[in-house]
C-alpha cells in the first residue's frame, strides 16, 4: 500500500488507514481460515475485501490515487475475490449469489 504515502496530509493518515485496515483483516481471515474449523472465515474475508473495493474506489473518486494505481488495485482485488471464491466452493461453503462481491 504503499501509494497511501502520496495521499495529502489531510488525508493520508485517515484514508490510508481506512484503506489499509480492510486489507489486513482480509490476510487475517484467510489465515485463519486455514485452520481446522476455519471455514467460516471464508465469509469474513469476503466482507473485508468488498470493503477494500469500495474503499479504493473511494480514493480514487476523491483524486486521492491515478487510475493506473486504482486499476492494478482493481486487477488484484478481482484476482483475490476469485480465489476466494473458488475456495469457498471448494470448501463447500457457497456464499449466496446476493451477498457474493464483485
Amino acid at each position: 500500500m504503499g501509494c497511501t504515502d502520496r495521499f495529502p496530509k489531510s488525508h493520508r493518515f485517515r484514508m490510508a488507514r481506512r484503506l489499509e485496515d480492510p486489507a489486513f483483516a482480509f490476510q487475517e481471515q484467510i489465515q485463519a481460515a486455514l485452520r481446522p474449523k476455519g471455514a467460516d472465515r471464508l465469509a469474513a474475508a469476503d466482507v473485508q475485501l468488498a470493503l477494500l473495493k469500495r474503499r479504493l474506489r473511494m480514493a480514487h473518486e476523491m483524486k486521492l490515487i491515478d487510475l493506473r494505481h486504482y486499476e492494478h488495485g482493481a486487477r488484484l482485488t478481482a484476482e483475490l475475490g476469485r480465489l476466494l471464491g473458488a475456495w469457498t466452493k471448494r470448501k463447500g461453503n457457497v456464499v449466496p449469489a446476493g451477498e457474493a462481491n464483485t
